[in-house]
């Protein structure tokens, strides 16, 4: 009688045992079957707004970059150009001098 218990209750916890599997295989199908749609649909989203805002980024990327390398240029111009300041002042001075001395030699 012992062994006619075991076995039904083995029988029992195998027949639970069966029947929760396919519950939780009926239940991931059941899943996929709402939710892939869903996940579906976020892609298509994802993908659309990826793309808009991609290509806006990469347009105020290259807008702050230009204006970033304007202003460097602007900043090697300054960098190479102040340093020459005295000696066009220098020049001025002396196709003045030039300039006068031949309008006196012309007079």
């Amino acid at each position: 009688m012992t062994t006619l218990f075991v076995l039904g209750v083995a029988m029992l916890a195998m027949t639970m045992m069966a029947g929760a599997a396919l519950a939780w295989l009926a239940i991931r199908a059941v899943l996929w079957v709402l939710f892939l749609p869903l996940l579906l649909l976020k892609a298509a989203f994802g993908l659309v707004f990826g793309l808009i805002f991609g290509g806006v980024g990469l347009i105020v990327g290259l807008l702050v970059t230009l204006v970033v390398g304007g202003l460097g240029l602007l900043a090697v111009l300054a960098v190479v150009a102040l340093p020459l300041i005295p000696l066009l002042l220098v020049a001025a001075l002396v196709w003045v001098a030039v300039k006068g001395t031949a309008a006196l030699a012309a007079a």
